[in-house]
């Protein structure tokens, strides 16, 4: 049976993309917009650098929209995408998405102006972190649904934004680091959370909290839904190894940020290496957990 929770999980592989890469740059857009909001002056060299910055995460954002419109199928499924925001979780999960996009856009496009008008830029960066959230709000109601018994509980939204702030938290500051790189670290030395800024340091707790609270919570999603069973199949038989994903999850997250703070004492060619492998390391992780989300995919007509 552990081959049929494969097949469930293959079978919906757009949406894991999906779930896994733009709640991720979601989040990361909502803090460099605080960051933003906490530098005074619009005319710095590093408030310009961090606005150009969005392209990144932003960019990630539209792939994982991308992998939403290939699960569609159809392109006149958007229709009903469309039609269907206020009563359909998976519309206002789509159209929220858009709209965060939209005002990302137009930032980051208004972010290479002249003469910008601190007004506005204030109020788009505020229209960023309020659509942001929004956006994983419904992200994590669209997947707590009646009709999927596995699924209608409340961990899904909890695990959602759990690893979602795990994610961006490294994604965020591997960002950072190429606004202020700092100087250039001997090797004697070794690196530390003490050579953080204090900004970054805030999000290594932000990132290091939502792990540890993650490792907590997912056993226990786990042993909430282990006994649910419909007349064909159980949770336990469709995904009966569940701690080698956890175990898989926190590696790959461990090593992430490893290779984030060995990155800090490196020269360009090498920083460049190592902040790739740390945010496709952390990238890898929370795919493998919502691997096993969708391996569990039960819907509620056959349940006992």
């Amino acid at each position: 049976m552990t081959s049929l929770g494969f097949s469930n999980a293959a079978s919906e592989l757009a949406l894991i993309v999906f779930t896994t890469l733009t709640p991720i740059a979601s989040i990361s857009c909502a803090f460099i917009a605080l960051r933003l909001l906490a530098l005074k002056d619009v005319n710095l060299i590093s408030f310009k650098k961090l606005s150009n910055l969005f392209w990144l995460p932003l960019l990630t954002a539209l792939l994982g929209l991308i992998a939403a419109a290939a699960h569609l199928g159809n392109p006149e499924n958007v229709l009903y995408v469309l039609f269907g925001v206020g009563r359909s979780p998976l519309s206002n999960e789509v159209i929220s998405l858009v709209i965060f996009l939209g005002f990302t856009s137009i930032y980051w496009l208004y972010s290479f102006s002249l003469k910008p008008k601190i007004a506005f830029i204030k109020i788009l960066l505020l229209l960023i972190v309020l659509s942001a959230l929004v956006f994983q709000w419904f992200v994590g109601i669209a997947y707590n649904v009646t009709t999927i018994i596995s699924w209608n509980t409340i961990y899904s939204p909890l695990n959602m934004w759990l690893l979602s702030l795990v994610g961006a938290s490294l994604f965020t500051l591997v960002l950072w680091s190429y606004v202020w790189p700092g100087e250039l670290k001997s090797t004697k030395h070794r690196t530390s959370i003490r050579n953080l800024r204090p900004d970054e340091t805030l999000l290594v707790i932000v990132g290091l909290l939502s792990f540890i609270a993650s490792l907590i919570v997912l056993p226990l999603w786990y042993e909430h839904i282990a006994t649910m069973r419909n007349a064909l199949v159980s949770v336990t038989l469709l995904l009966p190894h569940f701690r080698l994903f956890v175990i898989a999850y926190a590696l790959f997250t461990i090593v992430s940020f490893g290779l984030f703070v060995l990155s800090k004492r490196q020269a360009a060619r090498s920083k460049f290496i190592l902040s790739f492998l740390a945010c496709l390391t952390m990238f890898l992780g929370v795919f493998v957990i919502r691997w096993s989300f969708y391996m569990i995919h039960m819907t509620a007509g056959l349940a006992q």
